[in-house]
């Protein structure tokens, strides 16, 4: 169909403009197209693998957990890591797991965690970072081979597991009468085990106890426990005895 259109000229023309019906004056431009909702993390939290419900102290195994969650149903892929001391990323702490080292004594670790999902799959594939609360880290830290002890007391059976478990040992009596020796600085009775290294021992560092369980053994049913505040001091004690506990490794 054609219709006369007058141009506002001044000149009395007339031309003939043929018009589609239904033809838009403008056409505006494509959008992208949207594949997908972002992932989203809630209930971030770190966990102490080595101790589980206590205050993480040194050499700890640190876990975080969290819930994940997507709208679109898409599966976690790729999620991101980060732990934080005190607020400052901590170099090649990615993982989700993280053990803790001198550098963490007294100082509050946390982490973030950036949902992920598989960019091939859904657009956007990044969810919103989600920090978690932070824990501090207890004083306590290894010395030498022996690993840095929690306040939680075990009884024997259960320090010689312990120990297995993180791929160390229960020391002999002689090896904790040594790491007294070498570890404070006079043989004299002191409490730098704790004041110094950050041990527990009775009613200081966290410490309810004095004795360290060792894997030397004394009568039926009985282990050698080191005093740690002295050296030569020993007792054989009953394996169900609840006394602190160190691993060497």
């Amino acid at each position: 169909m054609k219709k006369l259109v007058r141009l506002s000229s001044g000149i009395g023309l007339l031309l003939l403009v043929p018009l589609s019906v239904g033809v838009q004056a403008a056409l505006s431009e494509p959008t992208g197209s949207v594949k997908g909702r972002a992932p989203l993390v809630s209930n971030v939290i770190i966990n102490n693998q080595s101790n589980p419900g206590l205050a993480p102290g040194g050499g700890d195994v640190l876990r975080v957990d969290y819930s994940f969650s997507d709208p679109d149903m898409d599966p976690e892929s790729g999620v991101i890591f980060q732990w934080q001391r005190t607020g400052s990323a901590i170099s090649g702490a990615v993982g989700r797991t993280y053990t803790t080292q001198l550098a963490d004594r007294n100082q509050s670790l946390h982490v973030v965690v950036t949902p992920m999902t598989n960019p091939a799959n859904t657009d956007p594939a990044t969810g919103t970072p989600l920090a978690s609360s932070a824990v501090t880290v207890s004083g306590a830290v290894s010395i030498g081979r022996f690993l840095a002890p929690s306040t939680l007391k075990r009884d024997w059976p259960s320090a010689d597991s312990y120990c297995r478990t993180r791929g160390a040992r229960l020391p002999t009596y002689p090896e904790l009468n040594q790491l007294f020796r070498d570890a404070t600085s006079t043989d004299t009775p002191n409490n730098e085990l704790c004041s110094v290294h950050g041990w527990p021992l009775e009613n200081m560092c966290g410490g309810s106890q004095l004795y360290y369980w060792s894997s030397s053994s004394g009568s039926t049913g009985t282990h050698t426990a080191a005093n740690m505040t002295r050296t030569n001091n020993n007792i054989n004690l009953a394996d169900n005895s609840m006394l602190h506990v160190t691993c060497f490794k």
